[in-house]
C-alpha cells in the first residue's frame, strides 16, 4: 500500500499540494511539479493482499490507455517515459467541477438543451476518438466527467477501461467479471459481455436523459432493471 501522504511532502519531482479522493484500488492527489511550476494530479495503485493483483492490473492498464489517447476531451496523461521511485500515474489537474455535483448546485437538476447537448456532442466527439483507438471507457457517467468553464467537457477515469488493440484481444474470450455503475450499465454487462463501443453509447444515452429530465431512465432495484414510472 502506498504511503499516505501529507501536503508539503515530495516524491520525485512533485510536492504534495493536498488529497483529491481515495477509494478502494487508488489514492489520488494534487501536487506541484517543480519542473513547470504547474499543478498536476498523482494517482498512486493502492497494493494490499486482497486487492492489490487486480488494482496493478486497473493501474497498467490505465496507463497504457493514457499513453495510448491524446484528445482535448479527454484527461491528459504526462511524463510517460520519466524514471519514478514508485508507481503512480500523472495527469493534468482540471480546474472544473463533476458533472454530478454540477447538476445539483443551487437546487438544479437538469441543464438546458443547448448546454446538455454541447457537453454530451464533446463527449460523443472523444468516446469516438477512444474507440477508433481500440478503447472502450466502460464506466461512463457524470462523476467521471469534468466540466470546465461551463461548457466544456472532459473524460476522466480509465481504470476499468476495455482495450481491443490486437494485442489485447485473446483474453477477452474468458468470462467477464460485472464491473461498472449499474445504472449506466449496458444489459449485456449483466449478461457477463465484456462491453463494445455501443456500451459507451448506451452509457452517454443515459446521461443525456439525466442531463435533460434530472432523472436516470431506468433504475436498478434488486436483481433487476425497470422503467422509472415518473
Amino acid at each position: 500500500m502506498p504511503l499516505l501522504y501529507q501536503p508539503g511532502q515530495q516524491i520525485d519531482h512533485y510536492i504534495i499540494t493536498r488529497q483529491l479522493s481515495a477509494g478502494t484500488s487508488s489514492r489520488v492527489y494534487v501536487a506541484k511539479d517543480t519542473w513547470t511550476g504547474q499543478q498536476v494530479v498523482l494517482k498512486f495503485p493502492i497494493d494490499d493482499l486482497v486487492a492489490g493483483a487486480d488494482n496493478y492490473k486497473s493501474y497498467l492498464r490505465e496507463k497504457e490507455v493514457g499513453i495510448l489517447l491524446d484528445h482535448p476531451s479527454i484527461q491528459h496523461h504526462l511524463y510517460h517515459d520519466e524514471q519514478r521511485e514508485t508507481e503512480y500515474l500523472v495527469m493534468e489537474y482540471l480546474e472544473g467541477r463533476v458533472l454530478r455535483i454540477m447538476l445539483h448546485e443551487d437546487g438544479v437538476t437538469s441543464l438546458s438543451v443547448p448546454q446538455a447537448l454541447k457537453l454530451i456532442i464533446q463527449v460523443c466527439e472523444a468516446l469516438v476518438y477512444a474507440h477508433e483507438h481500440g478503447v472502450i471507457h466502460r464506466d461512463m457517467k457524470p462523476e467521471n466527467i469534468i466540466v470546465i468553464d461551463g461548457d466544456d467537457a472532459r473524460i476522466i477515469d480509465f481504470g476499468i477501461a476495455l482495450l481491443t488493440t490486437k494485442q489485447h484481444r485473446l483474453w477477452q474470450i474468458f468470462p467477464a467479471p460485472l464491473i461498472g455503475t449499474p445504472n449506466y450499465m449496458a444489459p449485456e454487462l449483466f449478461w457477463g459481455k465484456r462491453g463494445t463501443a455501443r456500451t459507451d453509447i448506451y452509457a452517454v444515452g443515459v446521461i443525456l436523459y439525466e442531463l435533460l429530465c434530472g432523472q436516470i431512465p431506468f433504475e436498478r432495484k434488486g436483481e433487476f432493471t425497470y422503467m422509472n414510472p415518473q
